[in-house]
């Protein structure tokens, strides 16, 4: 195990390392080193056995199918999901706020890997859905949308899963709010001055206060290349105006006195989550 050896984070399942306690005993002690970002199906108890030698004799970079995951063919499928995307709790019950895309053709949705949702209501013109967990969650935090306008070129932050499920916490990237209104003067969008990379999408804004501003939306596919500190995000307005149509609530609040960074990036570790769609 080298340095993982004595880490609650890490498991010893007949032989197999595995990134958490909990889907060892899922998996039954597969593989699973990147377990953000591996889903195993169809092992029955016999493969283990099977496997458990095989497993162990692979070298470092063997059986790698140059896609980042181990592929074993006898018996053994190794999936991963076909878009990351970033999330909010936007209530108790574990309502999630996301990128349009994130739900769009899914045959599966889940929040941080392994909690099951399927969508309740999507804009795609906003570029905006909102989904529901399959089973009760408890949030630490939700997102609390400011009401009164912020300032031109005010600070923003944007939490997100930039690099998918590599990482177990979502990251900040920090930027400023360049004009109310999207480039043809769409006014449920907001333009930043902020380089996102795609796993941001379906992130919150913040205002330096740690007041959701809005929703970070999906770079538009197609042969335009906007310069790559340009963003965009949809207004939390027309977010609020989506859950009230789909029969939630939501939080408001207004400017706030500004927070230092380690407690926004704990603000936002609270409330973000890493969706997955899967085919």
């Amino acid at each position: 195990l080298g340095d993982r050896e004595g880490s609650s984070q890490w498991a010893a399942v007949d032989g197999f390392v595995v990134g958490d306690n909990a889907l060892a005993e899922r998996c039954g002690g597969v593989v699973a080193e990147d377990a953000a970002a591996v889903e195993v199906v169809g092992l029955a108890s016999g493969d283990l056995q099977a496997f458990e030698g095989a497993g162990r004799g692979l070298g470092a970079g063997e059986g790698d199918d140059g896609r980042g995951a181990v592929a074993l063919e006898d018996g053994l499928q190794i999936r991963k999901p076909r878009l990351y995307r970033s999330g909010f709790f936007v209530d108790s019950a574990g309502t999630v706020v996301t990128s349009a895309d994130a739900a769009r053709g899914c045959t599966r949705i889940t929040l941080d890997d392994d909690i099951e949702a399927r969508m309740v209501v999507s804009d795609e013109t906003l570029g905006v859905a909102v989904l529901a967990p399959n089973e009760p969650l408890a949030p630490i935090a939700v997102a609390r949308f400011r009401t009164d306008p912020p300032r031109l070129q005010s600070d923003v932050a944007v939490a997100g899963y930039s690099y998918g499920g590599v990482l177990n916490a979502p990251t900040l990237t920090f930027g400023t709010l360049a004009a109310l209104g999207g480039l043809g003067g769409e006014a449920d969008l907001s333009r930043l001055s902020l380089e996102a990379l795609p796993g941001d999408a379906g992130g919150p804004v913040f205002d330096a206060g740690g007041s959701v501003l809005g929703m970070l939306v999906a770079p538009e596919d197609g042969t335009r290349r906007l310069p790559e500190d340009v963003s965009f995000a949809a207004e939390g307005a027309a977010i609020r105006a989506l859950l009230e149509k789909a029969g939630m609530t939501s939080e408001s609040g207004t400017e706030a006195a500004a927070l230092d960074p380690e407690d926004l990036s704990r603000a936002a570790l609270g409330m973000t989550v890493l969706v997955s769609c899967w085919d």
